[in-house]
């Protein structure tokens, strides 16, 4: 079996999660860490786009950087900042968080819920062939798929996006329950036209 991995840090989480039985005997670890097609943050009017194997830290300080014409991007950055430790934020990847939490679906992952609420759009490659889809559609999908990025979307004005995390310590704990919501309003703010909450 193959692995591709960047910082590889849910091995902290796995030995929790996975069967006692659980070996890795005979696979072969490939760090995907210094791949340029996986690496680089951009922003635009369109949103954030963000590559595979950058930190969760510098998804974060880019959000924050930003949340002053995003509001939402500070809304996720402080959301970010209840993920792990300062230290594991440092090394590990957005995506890996995903393809953990696709492959442990016991794992209460803020960065798949988050996400998830916010609308993040992946580019995929399957099979040779690059698409398009949602946190959800990755999280129940079956079979090899490589994230290439993200991009997180800039709202319509008026938006609305909250997360909520519940956990035994404010840091490096697990969610007990995490909520994300987006809404969007009419213009007059009266009626609500669109949402998405996880």
């Amino acid at each position: 079996a193959v692995r591709l991995v960047c910082a590889n840090t849910t091995e902290g989480v796995v030995k929790y999660l996975g069967p006692k039985d659980r070996t890795e005997e005979g696979t072969v670890f490939v760090d995907v860490t210094a791949l340029t097609e996986l690496q680089g943050l951009t922003v635009d009017g369109t949103g954030m786009k963000v590559g595979a194997t950058v930190s969760l830290a510098e998804v974060t300080d880019a959000m924050r950087a930003h949340s002053k014409t995003a509001p939402h991007y500070g809304i996720l950055a402080d959301h970010l900042l209840r993920v792990a430790s300062v230290q594991i934020r440092s090394v590990a990847s957005w995506v890996g968080n995903l393809m953990f939490t696709r492959d442990y679906r016991a794992f209460a992952s803020d960065v798949a819920t988050i996400f998830s609420a916010a609308g993040v759009m992946l580019q995929v490659m399957e099979g040779g062939d690059m698409k398009q889809m949602t946190v959800p559609e990755l999280l129940a999908h079956k079979g090899d798929i490589l994230v290439i990025s993200m991009t997180v979307p800039m709202p319509p004005t008026g938006a609305m996006l909250r997360t909520y995390k519940t956990a035994q310590r404010a840091v490096f704990a697990h969610a007990i329950v995490n909520l994300g919501a987006y809404l969007e309003f009419s213009r007059d703010g009266q009626t609500v036209t669109g949402g998405r909450i996880f």
